[in-house]
């Protein structure tokens, strides 16, 4: 009985478990800010680089001071994609299309449209 709970807990743990791997990532840095990407095109990241550095303000009064660090931006190339890594495997299924973007530590993650 033992057993079987502690491998329920354990597969419980492992299906709601975040797998946000920036290191597997391709980056683009600007001034305030390093994005993370699976697949982006160039025009595609200058846009992204370009609107974010011009609401630079709103975004770091929206979630405060980034204490002298760039803010980290994750793109992902699908909805899909996002809810497995931030939700996990479990909650994934739950949200359907509706979850495409947060806020989680010092990073903002979302979807390409």
């Amino acid at each position: 009985m033992l057993i079987i709970l502690v491998a329920g807990i354990v597969i419980l743990f492992a299906g709601f478990r975040k797998h946000i791997q920036l290191e597997s990532m391709q980056t683009h840095e600007t001034e305030h800010f390093t994005i993370y990407y699976e697949v982006l095109g160039e025009a595609a990241t200058q846009d992204i680089s370009d609107t974010l550095e011009t609401h630079y303000l709103v975004v770091q009064d929206f979630f405060g001071p980034n204490q002298g660090q760039k803010s980290r931006i994750v793109v992902y190339e699908s909805v899909d994609r996002f809810q497995h890594a931030y939700l996990g495997f479990f909650l994934s299924w739950l949200y359907d299309d509706s979850a495409v973007g947060a806020a989680y530590q010092d990073m903002i993650l979302l979807t390409l449209p």
